[in-house]
């Protein structure tokens, strides 16, 4: 079984941001498991466990759950499960503190996030 983790990403330094921006965050809610991935078993058996909020400044927060969908998880909003809403997806990899995961957008645009923290709950 599977650890359920509160993980920080924050913006990570790019072209746009050379320094990254602590101010544009998401913050997950799922369970890991000993290599860093998440655990779609876990997810599975408690989905409304699995969580996401964005923060972004100047823009209302967004939140939803944290759903499966092929080779990623997506972050889809409104109501479980029945939303269609998908709000931002990321690779099915490894979770590790430091490691930059790449966050893409409604939009499609691709965003490298930091992981600044993982914390269990």
């Amino acid at each position: 079984m599977s650890d359920w983790s509160l993980v920080k990403l924050e913006m990570a330094r790019s072209t746009d941001y050379p320094l990254g921006s602590v101010g544009r965050a998401y913050l997950i809610r799922v369970p890991l498991d000993r290599i860093g991935m998440i655990d779609g078993a876990g997810v599975a058996r408690n989905p409304k466990k699995a969580t996401v909020r964005r923060f972004w400044p100047n823009e209302p927060d967004l939140s939803g759950y944290v759903v499966k969908c092929r080779d990623c998880w997506s972050f889809r909003d409104g109501d479980f499960p029945g939303s269609e809403g998908c709000f931002a997806s990321m690779p099915d990899r490894s979770i590790r503190a430091d490691a930059v995961l790449e966050v893409i957008e409604r939009d499609g645009t691709s965003l490298p996030f930091r992981v600044a923290e993982i914390a269990l709950i």
